[in-house]
């Protein structure tokens, strides 16, 4: 199972291969949160040093394809790079309008990351929750 030290690696990863160009403006957190039906990921400003990013506690499960928890990553970071949850300036009006995310990983050459996560969020997530739900709840 994923933990917490697995997403500060990937985090790691995917800033140093797609990111290179970002400096980090305050320390980033990462970890595992609630699980939760509508939100996969989240990041705030904790304080001037902290920037916190969330990730859905139903990604640490073993059957998530790593693409969908490797796309969450980015696209936290992503907002973080826009000015949303960091102390960057802040790019955009809204943090998610006019495709803004899709187009930064896009151009940062995760595209096919970013589709093939969207794919499987259509696709499987209501299913995916409500069993894990029910498992929980058994």
């Amino acid at each position: 199972m994923r933990d917490n030290q697995w997403l500060r690696s990937r985090l790691d990863q995917i800033w140093s291969e797609y990111y290179p160009d970002v400096p980090k403006t305050e320390n980033v957190i990462i970890h595992f949160s609630k699980r939760c039906r509508s939100r996969l990921g989240s990041i705030r400003l904790v304080d001037e040093r902290v920037s916190e990013i969330r990730i859905n506690g139903l990604l640490k499960e073993k059957d998530m394809p790593d693409i969908v928890c490797e796309a969450v990553i980015a696209h936290e970071l992503t907002h973080y790079v826009h000015g949303f949850g960091s102390r960057r300036p802040q790019l955009y009006k809204y943090p998610h309008r006019g495709g803004v995310v899709a187009r930064e990983m896009i151009r940062r050459g995760l595209g096919e990351s970013h589709y093939a996560a969207k794919d499987w969020i259509n696709t499987n997530w209501l299913e995916f929750y409500g069993e894990k739900m029910k498992q929980r709840n058994a």
